[in-house]
């Protein structure tokens, strides 16, 4: 199994973007740069839309997700890295064409209750899809999508992910903590009842890395230096099981506490990451 992996640097971030036909005037390509929940690029109809991409330089890439998303489960996206800019030169990554679907599992379905062919996603507040690969160099990126299904007539999206992965040796020690929390505020009425001023809600998550390397102090400690509580990343928790722990350990966060890395004894080092789903 593989353990936690986290893309600390978005190159996304820092890409020329561009799209093919042109997405909604008013919810451009460049909303998929910026990490607010209400911003995101949208097509103007269900024909096949590329999302174009020159990063800064030559970047290392082995991960890609995109975030928030309207994709129905047979939807299909497809993502190619080019070692060369404009999407030119050789093809280094080819991801093939991948559906969006992620099916209830065994032990996720509830028989008599779930719908036969219910998606994991069903009713959560956010969506998104992750890939994650073998590393490459690469200057530029096309991402196709694909959703004839599409009640909503369009698609769209609000976050893209394209960077390398964090993936420690030791995964996260048991005690770990995850919950959903939100901002709903309450007040006692004079008959009794208790009224609720609903928020939206978003997932906690509490966890300690004990066993880290010297080498992944210096790629943790770059990595929130670079981002801190500033930025976003993406993070999952349990990669490629499938199924619901994958869904529910996975997703868009900001730490809100600025870890300290601990030298346990000789090349054995500990940290603690305090997050919460943005």
């Amino acid at each position: 199994m593989a353990n936690l992996r986290i893309i600390g640097i978005n190159e996304a971030d820092t890409a020329t973007l561009s799209a093919s036909p042109a997405l909604v005037a008013t919810l451009p390509v460049t909303n998929l740069q910026d990490p607010a929940r209400a911003r995101v690029a949208r097509s103007t109809s269900l024909a096949t839309q590329y999302i174009y991409g020159n990063f800064s330089g030559v970047k290392n890439i082995s991960a890609m997700a995109l975030v928030r998303h309207n994709f129905t489960a047979v939807a299909t996206l497809r993502l190619k890295l080019y070692d060369a800019s404009n999407q030119t030169g050789t093809v280094v990554y080819d991801s093939g064409v991948l559906t969006f679907g992620a099916a209830q599992g065994w032990g996720d379905f509830v028989w008599g209750v779930d719908p036969w062919g219910a998606e994991l996603f069903s009713d959560w507040p956010v969506k998104w899809k992750d890939l994650f690969f073998t590393s490459v160099q690469a200057q530029s990126f096309s991402l196709q999508w694909d959703d004839a299904a599409n009640t909503d007539t369009f698609m769209q999206a609000s976050r893209l992910f394209l960077g390398s992965v964090f993936e420690p040796t030791d995964n996260m020690s048991w005690g770990f903590k995850w919950g959903w929390n939100e901002r709903t505020e309450q007040e006692r009425t004079e008959g009794g009842s208790l009224r609720s001023d609903a928020g939206e809600p978003y997932r906690t998550m509490r966890f300690n890395l004990e066993y880290l390397t010297d080498s992944e102090r210096v790629q943790l400690g770059d990595i929130f230096r670079r981002i801190g509580k500033r930025r976003d990343f993406f993070f999952s928790g349990f990669p490629t099981i499938g199924g619901a722990k994958e869904r529910d350990f996975a997703g868009v966060f900001k730490v809100i506490q600025m870890p300290d890395i601990e030298g346990r004894f000789l090349e054995t080092n500990r940290t603690e990451l305090i997050m919460e789903e943005t």
